[in-house]
């Protein structure tokens, strides 16, 4: 099993209760993205699975908050704390968009084929993860950030290929009009949850560049 890179000598980091919190924000959002994909493959667990990811919606708040209070009252040395804010709210974002993701999933899934879904579903799981490896690695430097930034790229790149795909194919049903409709209104709702990995892929990346040592 391959070791983590060590952190960069000099390279700021947030305190200690913040780093931790951060980590379980990240543990969060990734079994949020486990549940989304487990609903894709199973959609007859769809009550259930729902709770779940309504439960990790809920504690991502919770831990919003906390992170909020722990920033309002801690010296944040070598970040600023506006940059650690935005971070958090980034953040949440992935959460929440998750929790929208599954619930028209929930609702619309018939208007997609289940493979179809299934993949994509993958492909967002594999991007949300990707995106909190990078979270969690604001303090190992640039070689680090840049690697977890290839590999979200090429995610990005699969899953606008997918999403591509999966527009075709409705177009295609074009006898199925209300069908077509759901079917874009899940594809919204798949693409903001890629928007969200890319806007906090974009935070960590800045705020890993920019307190790495010159």
């Amino acid at each position: 099993m391959s070791l983590a890179p060590a952190p960069t000598v000099g390279l700021a980091r947030p305190p200690a209760a913040v780093q931790e919190l951060l980590d379980e924000a990240a543990a969060n959002a990734e079994a949020a993205a486990v549940l989304l994909h487990a609903l894709a493959e199973q959609p007859l667990r769809a009550p259930d699975l729902l709770d779940d990811i309504a439960d990790r919606e809920c504690d991502g708040d919770r831990i919003t908050h906390d992170l909020r209070r722990e920033l309002a009252h801690r010296l944040v040395l070598g970040f600023e704390r506006g940059d650690l804010l935005r971070l958090v709210e980034l953040l949440d974002d992935v959460v929440d968009a998750v929790d929208d993701a599954a619930h028209d999933l929930s609702l619309y899934a018939v208007a997609l084929t289940s493979s179809r879904m299934t993949t994509i579903a993958a492909v967002l799981r594999d991007l949300v993860r990707t995106s909190m490896r990078a979270l969690r690695r604001i303090e190992y430097g640039p070689p680090a950030q840049t690697s977890l930034q290839q590999r979200a790229h090429e995610l990005r790149d699969e899953l606008r290929r997918e999403l591509r795909v999966a527009h075709a194919a409705l177009l295609d049903d074009s006898a199925d009009a209300l069908g077509a409709l759901q079917g874009e209104t899940v594809l919204a709702r798949v693409r903001s949850l890629g928007d969200a990995c890319a806007r906090l892929l974009s935070a960590a990346h800045a705020l890993a560049m920019n307190h790495s040592t010159d």
